[in-house]
């Protein structure tokens, strides 16, 4: 992969189950490879609206300099089989403000891997009754419609505890659930940059300190990576007392 410029503040942490190397390809693909090397029939989950993968096909199929031209946010882009929209409604990837080609090199990948299918499948996070025009606008590909992809306690009931979807990609703690427990319904702060956004100490500090200074009780996400300088920030390394918790997730 090339060198890619990342905004201040930002960046990737690689993955390892410790025999493969953070090189590979990504899993996705090479599954598709596995199926289409044993004629075993394979759809790819996407779980952005058709009109999203649409817009990211012809970004990488002829139509990219419409896509470079987008510098002011109120330009009208017309794609075919998709209704005009305003270049301040594309994705955030595709605007010529973005400095980082990461996110877009894996979907060039993705793409890459689909196009390679004798007849590509979809199973796209949409219905067909809301994107029918997005979901035969490129004839190269099968969208098929099976949204929306909502956890069932907000369809059939059937299951009240399934309220969210989510993966986690570090080990977590529980040691939390005690202190949330002990404080009012719907009144902590809750605070996480994710597994990705690496803060400095100084960033952290400060934002720690502003939480602080609120008087609101807050839970804090920190995430301790092996190659961080430091563990957490030092008004708050372990802390645990009677307005705030900062978790420590190792990665």
């Amino acid at each position: 992969m090339s060198k890619t410029l990342f905004p201040d503040g930002l960046s990737f942490v690689t993955f390892s189950d410790g025999t493969m190397g953070s090189s590979l390809k990504m899993t996705e693909c090479i599954t598709s490879e596995v199926a289409r090397a044993q004629h075993l029939p394979a759809a790819f989950l996407w779980i952005q609206p058709a009109t999203v993968f649409d817009i990211y096909f012809y970004y990488f199929n002829g139509y990219g300099d419409i896509f470079s031209n987008c510098k002011d946010t109120s330009n009208v882009i017309a794609l075919p089989g998709l209704p005009q929209f305003a270049s301040r409604d594309l994705p955030s990837f595709l605007l010529p403000s973005n400095t980082s080609t990461v996110a877009l090199q894996l979907f060039q990948e993705q793409l890459e891997q689909l196009s390679q299918e004798t007849n590509p499948k979809l199973l796209v996070n949409s219905f067909d009754a809301l994107e029918l025009g997005a979901m035969n606008a490129t004839e190269k590909f099968n969208l098929i419609g099976i949204g929306p992809l909502i956890p069932s306690a907000f369809l059939d009931g059937k299951d009240p505890l399934d309220k969210s979807f989510g993966g986690d990609l570090f080990q977590g703690s529980e040691d939390y659930t005690e202190w949330l427990n002990s404080k009012p319904k719907s009144s902590v702060v809750y605070v996480s940059f994710g597994s990705i956004l690496v803060l400095s100490n100084r960033q952290m500090e400060e934002i720690s300190r502003g939480l602080v200074q609120s008087g609101l009780p807050f839970l804090l996400l920190w995430m301790r990576l092996a190659r961080a300088a430091s563990s957490s920030p030092k008004p708050f390394r372990s802390t645990i007392c009677h307005i705030c918790l900062v978790v420590m997730m190792d990665g």
